[in-house]
């Protein structure tokens, strides 16, 4: 199979070498005005891929310079929004209440770690 495949690209190869040699030797052009419109050919194909880099650039830049204002449109809209609720927060919530609470935390808080203490020290218990 793999010599089957080393022939097939073989021949290939020689028939790619010959078919270049007879459109070389029966071209309607000599080598030199083959040579300047390749030569052109490819200018234009430069020209052509930098503009179209160009173009590209541009409406990455138009892309990017839109999320920029899109990000900024929802960070105002949501700091205005944050804002609006914590003058809301405010107005229900008076500093007593805020101490009140603030005890709570600790207290839940000082509960867990009991908590926790407690379940450690019931299974080294029970695994002595």
């Amino acid at each position: 199979m793999e010599e089957k495949d080393t022939t097939s690209i073989g021949w290939f190869v020689v028939g790619l070498t010959l078919g270049a040699l007879l459109g070389v030797l029966f071209a309607p052009k000599s080598g030199k005005e083959t040579r300047e419109g390749l030569a052109e050919g490819t200018r234009e194909g430069r020209d052509y891929l930098a503009a179209r880099g160009r173009q590209a650039q541009e409406r990455v830049r138009s892309l990017v310079e839109r999320g920029k204002e899109q990000v900024n449109d929802f960070a105002e809209k949501t700091k205005g929004i944050m804002e609006r609720g914590r003058a809301q927060w405010s107005g229900l919530v008076d500093d007593k209440d805020r101490d009140a609470m603030s005890g709570s935390a600790e207290r839940i808080a000082a509960a867990m770690e009991a908590g926790k203490e407690a379940f450690r020290s019931s299974t080294s218990e029970s695994h002595s």
